[in-house]
């Protein structure tokens, strides 16, 4: 199990799970060897890395201001999460393409 750097402090926070997830939990944590604390805090870790770097905590602001970066040629189309951002508008990833290489 990763640990988080000593430079980060840790806050505490109160979750509350369905019963069913709390005996998953229980196994889980069993498995490991950890009090269910430790647990939950690595898995909930864990998914929130996974969606960071699945690009799915960006801020929509930011994806969106990147685009803008692009079409008015502040940046370049490397610069841009075009998957986030057709995610985002439901646009197609060859619709945005097109509209940026029409503007660029």
């Amino acid at each position: 199990m990763e640990t988080m750097p000593t430079t980060h402090k840790i806050k505490r926070i109160s979750v509350g799970l369905p019963s069913l997830y709390v005996k998953k939990l229980e196994k889980y944590s069993a498995l490991l060897g950890q009090a269910l604390s430790p647990a939950a805090t690595y898995l909930i870790q864990s998914k929130l890395d996974e969606l960071e770097e699945a690009g799915k905590l960006d801020e929509p602001s930011d994806v969106f201001a990147d685009y803008i970066d692009v079409l008015s040629g502040v940046k370049s189309v490397e610069d841009l999460d075009i998957k986030t951002l057709s995610r985002l508008t439901g646009k197609p990833i060859a619709m945005l393409e097109a509209t940026i290489h029409e503007h660029i």
